[in-house]
């Protein structure tokens, strides 16, 4: 099993029903490495054949561990507004067991290949990677 930690990126206050008050972190779980994954250059994060899309200051946080928790989208498009964006398709997530796993079927997969023909079979489209929003954690 591959070890993970949490990379903690902001802090927001929660206030439950009671009005009790605390500091709720956000960030990613990361990995020091997987098998299926690999930094180019410290700068090019791939998972099998397909390149994560990663921003320079997720990169500089990163340094050069691998993120738990990514998302395929589908090409950006012109939502009419000017503005172009790719849609959500599922949540890809590099396991511990060093296994993808695939909310396209909600599955593990062996090998980046066989999680890539999942996502493309769901979504009938092409896909891209990115690192997942920082989320509670």
């Amino acid at each position: 099993m591959l070890k993970s930690e949490k990379i903690v990126v902001s802090q927001y206050p929660e206030t439950d029903i009671d009005g009790h008050e605390w500091m709720e972190d956000y960030g990613w779980s990361v990995l020091e490495s997987h098998p299926m994954a690999e930094w180019v250059e410290g700068v090019c994060l791939f998972v099998g054949n397909r390149e994560v899309r990663t921003e320079m200051w997720e990169n500089e946080i990163l340094q050069g561990r691998v993120p738990v928790w990514l998302c395929a989208r589908t090409h950006p498009k012109d939502d009419g507004s000017g503005r172009k964006y790719g849609s959500f398709i599922c949540g890809v997530d590099l396991l511990s067991n060093g296994k993808i796993w695939t909310g396209a079927d909600r599955k593990e997969c062996d090998t980046p290949e066989e999680a890539w023909d999942k996502i493309l079979a769901y979504a009938g489209e092409e896909f891209y990677l990115v690192l997942e929003e920082p989320l509670r954690i």
